[in-house]
């Protein structure tokens, strides 16, 4: 049946150049030093924060493909 997850922002891989994943697009990115902050509307129209190195990260505007690593947490419903 229907569930929520809860899934850490660093959990979540944005990517510009992945061919599987959630489609979405980059709307806006924080830089924290060496950690950067990218907000993600996905195309079901959910917003989600992913935290990733700030070494290279997406522009606002850009498509990317969103994937999630590691275990989530299932809330039924």
């Amino acid at each position: 049946g229907p569930a929520r997850f809860a899934v850490r922002s660093e959990q979540l891989q944005v990517r510009t150049d992945a061919a599987d994943g959630t489609s979405g697009e980059v709307l806006d990115v924080s830089f924290f030093g060496h950690d950067a902050t990218i907000r993600v509307r996905l195309g079901s129209g959910e917003v989600v924060t992913a935290r990733t190195p700030a070494g290279s990260v997406p522009q606002p505007g850009e498509p990317v493909r969103v994937t999630v690593v590691g275990d989530v947490i299932a809330f039924p419903r």
